[in-house]
């Protein structure tokens, strides 16, 4: 039986993690990779990622890649001297502050890259994202239109070998987690926070979403 290898863009926050689960569920061997850039929560991710990776293991070790050349001049107030991060639920202004230009391109090609290299001839490999729906309004390069054009762009350069797969794009953030907390995903091992600190701020537009998420089936956050 042909083994479905797949590299999972891994933050260590809900959504990625959420993701992790679900693709074991279908049997895909999943590596998970890490990104490291000079973003002011980049360090609380990296431990969070390892957490996870090291929870689901499977016999795959977090990838780990310094993408941070690639970020230079990046403009978002999620940079380190990025300036101020939003203290309130998402609105037009803050919405565009928090967007890193370009990060979803270049971790789709990246995994993209991986994923050619590491299949077999005439075998597929994939790439897959923990985008969801609740992103769309606030991220270009989380909507379904891009993905899908990300998808037949991967294809095209791998002459179909990869495939860009996000399957909770169309999903809600309390979707997700029920989805989670259902297979028993470890909830208390992710970080979301914007603030970058082990322990929530609890104000940052993330943290809302991420405690209204719990709240939506009926619990706290179990990192709170």
């Amino acid at each position: 039986m042909e083994e479905k290898n797949v590299f999972l863009s891994l933050s260590g926050g809900l959504d990625s993690t959420t993701l992790y689960a679900f693709l074991l569920e279908k049997k895909m061997v999943v590596r998970p990779v890490f990104f490291k850039y000079p973003s002011r929560h980049n360090a609380m991710e990296e431990a969070a990622a390892r957490r996870v990776a090291a929870w689901y293991a499977a016999g795959q070790a977090l990838i780990e890649i310094d993408a941070s050349g690639l970020f230079y001049g990046a403009r978002s107030v999620l940079m380190q001297n990025g300036g101020n991060l939003p203290r309130t639920e998402y609105d037009e202004e803050n919405m565009k502050l928090t967007v890193i230009p370009g990060r979803n391109t270049i971790f789709i090609a990246a995994l993209a890259g991986f994923a050619e290299s590491s299949a077999s001839p005439g075998e597929k490999a994939y790439v897959a994202l923990g985008v969801q729906g609740g992103d769309h309004a606030v991220y270009p390069d989380c909507r379904p239109e891009y993905i899908a054009s990300a998808r037949r762009t991967i294809l095209l350069s791998s002459l179909g070998r990869v495939e860009v797969i996000a399957p909770f794009v169309d999903r809600s953030k309390e979707e997700i987690v029920r989805f989670g907390l259902e297979r028993s995903v470890p909830y208390s091992l992710t970080r979301s926070c914007y603030a970058g600190d082990n322990t929530p701020c609890r104000v940052c537009p993330t943290c809302r979403a991420r405690e209204a998420a719990f709240a939506a089936n009926g619990l706290t956050d179990p990192i709170l």
